[in-house]
């Protein structure tokens, strides 16, 4: 008989191993299976598709968390203990799906960006996820208009700001020019608009030289903004 030491690697597969006697091979050669190790929270990994979504509060990001040995070797079978948090958003519930891969979905209507973190076996999963929600389309009926000061000289001269926010159906602001935006007055006098690039549009609003009330109202791309803005011209 013969023996040699044969040290496994790092990876999972099958090592087949052959030999020759003589110089001639061997006619029953060997293999080896390597399997994964313990799971391990640090070389455990969660990942987010798609990492972009529109905050609906309905379209949802799939989470998978894959479990993996110290050699980042993917554990295939389950019965672990996984828990997800998120720092905005809501979460499903995690599935255990017997591979080694757990999976749940989130989704939010608050844009901005999402920490995803998670516990294997009540240890801390060593590779976190973010998923960015996105504003969604501009929307007339909630975005905002507002004039400072509320109140001015009716001197023909005395100005204020006329300011328009765009938001989304969700309230989230939206960070971006580009639509079209009109204000009117039924008394007094507007100036032209300006896109300042970032979701709002500002305008100067001047003065009668008569006392009264005067109505601002806006419009975005065509629709009504929701309500009106005064300004109280006083002597």
């Amino acid at each position: 008989t013969y023996t040699a030491t044969f040290t496994s690697a790092t990876a999972t597969g099958t090592a087949h191993l052959t030999g020759t006697l003589n110089g001639t091979a061997i006619g029953t050669p060997a293999t080896v299976t390597f399997n994964p190790g313990a799971a391990n929270a640090a070389h455990t990994t969660i990942a987010a598709s798609p990492a972009s979504v529109v905050a609906d509060g309905s379209t949802a990001s799939t989470l998978t968390v894959r479990v993996k040995d110290v050699n980042d070797n993917q554990v295939a079978t389950g019965g672990a203990t996984v828990v997800l948090a998120t720092d905005r958003g809501t979460l499903s519930s995690v599935t255990d799906n017997g591979d080694g891969t757990f999976t749940a979905t989130v989704s939010s209507n608050l844009a901005g960006v999402a920490h995803l973190t998670g516990t294997l076996n009540g240890t801390a999963v060593g590779h976190p996820a973010t998923i960015t929600f996105t504003n969604g389309s501009p929307n007339a009926a909630h975005s905002t208009l507002a004039v400072a000061p509320g109140t001015l000289v009716a001197n023909g001269a005395s100005t204020a700001t006329v300011t328009v926010s765009i938001f989304d159906v969700n309230d989230n602001a939206f960070p971006a020019g580009g639509d079209t935006v009109t204000v009117t007055t039924d008394l007094g006098s507007l100036s032209s608009v300006t896109d300042n690039g970032n979701g709002t549009y500002t305008a100067t609003f001047t003065s009668a030289t008569t006392t009264g009330t005067a109505h601002i109202t806006a419009k975005l791309n065509g629709t009504t903004i929701g309500g009106c803005s005064t300004v109280t011209l006083v002597p």
